[in-house]
């Protein structure tokens, strides 16, 4: 159990309210409420919306984008989803404002993004969701390697699993369109019923709904630094076999790791495949195996909001 006694405020908004007029922030605003208005809030919304959820399961105080004159002295401030509000944080630092501050770990993708703001000293924590993101992160900026930390979020543990499971959800975010649709094919030939679920052209609450019909589900996506969409579809109690390509692109670059698809995975909540001949392979023993698996089991073990609000506190409790 965490420790920590120190103020904290969470912030995910420049804190210089609207004095000065940013277009950069305008414009991020707006892609902000367009994605909440279309019920596609993803990504580092979520994992700011598990960890105050998870914070309030634990009773514990936060001050949530603060006005400056509240702001108490010896605070930590724990930034998420905006570079701009990380720029403030380091300006009250430097001022004498707040003692500490913890980012991540969807702030940028690589270190030397938002002219390299992740290498200034004033950060005192920089979060990362996952081992195969923190490797990556330390070979780029050997600098940071004691400051980088593993924090995944949690996800939403209160579930309806009494529907009845009657198909397989095909979740398809990147990666070979033929991969798509040889495993459609292959689902028809088998008169297997699915759906198949695009990345970024659903609501949230439609992927819910469809995971509380899912037997399993099939998951395509070239790399993930934590998959929370996977998270979700564990604590519903849906395995997944997720194809693997094992190596992450960017910008003319590589980086190699075993789970590079699914960090999280485990023999709990599903198996990987590397290819269409071994998604045949694979196929008989995950479909053979849907009833052993133990999804939900393992993921109320690691990622209800509540475990991983305490797992951050602890972190938080490392640099107080």
């Amino acid at each position: 159990m965490n420790i920590q006694k120190k103020p904290l405020i969470v912030l995910t908004r420049s804190l210089k309210g609207v004095k000065r007029f940013r277009p950069g922030l305008f414009l991020l605003t707006i892609k902000k409420c367009a994605k909440f208005l279309l019920g596609q809030n993803r990504g580092p919304q979520m994992v700011t919306e598990s960890l105050l959820t998870g914070l309030r399961g634990l009773k514990i105080k936060y001050l949530l984008n603060p006005k400056i004159k509240n702001i108490e002295r010896d605070t930590i401030v724990y930034v998420n989803e905006s570079v701009e509000a990380l720029r403030d944080a380091i300006e009250l630092k430097m001022k004498g404002v707040v003692s500490k501050i913890v980012a991540g770990p969807v702030l940028v993708i690589l270190p030397k993004d938002e002219n390299a703001i992740m290498l200034d000293p004033n950060i005192d924590l920089f979060l990362v969701p996952s081992a195969w993101t923190k490797n990556l992160w330390i070979s780029l900026a050997p600098a940071l390697a004691e400051k980088i930390k593993i924090w995944p979020a949690g996800v939403d543990s209160d579930c309806d699993l009494s529907q009845k499971r009657d198909m397989f959800l095909v979740y398809y975010k990147s990666g070979p369109k033929t991969q798509l649709d040889y495993i459609v094919n292959f689902l028809k030939s088998k008169n297997i019923p699915y759906n198949v679920l695009w990345y970024g052209h659903y609501q949230k609450k439609d992927y819910l709904a469809k995971l509380a019909r899912a037997k399993g589900m099939i998951y395509l996506s070239e790399s993930e630094s934590q998959g929370l969409a996977l998270c979700e579809a564990w604590m519903r109690d849906v395995p997944t076999l997720v194809w693997n390509r094992r190596y992450w692109e960017y910008c003319g670059s590589k980086w190699f790791d075993d789970k590079i698809s699914a960090p999280y995975l485990t023999n709990d909540c599903g198996l990987f495949f590397v290819d269409d001949n071994d998604f045949r392979l694979k196929w008989d023993d995950f479909y053979c195996r849907l009833f052993t698996f133990k999804p939900r089991d393992y993921s109320l073990r690691n990622f209800t909001n509540k475990i991983c609000a305490d797992k951050f506190l602890n972190l938080i409790d490392y640099v107080a």
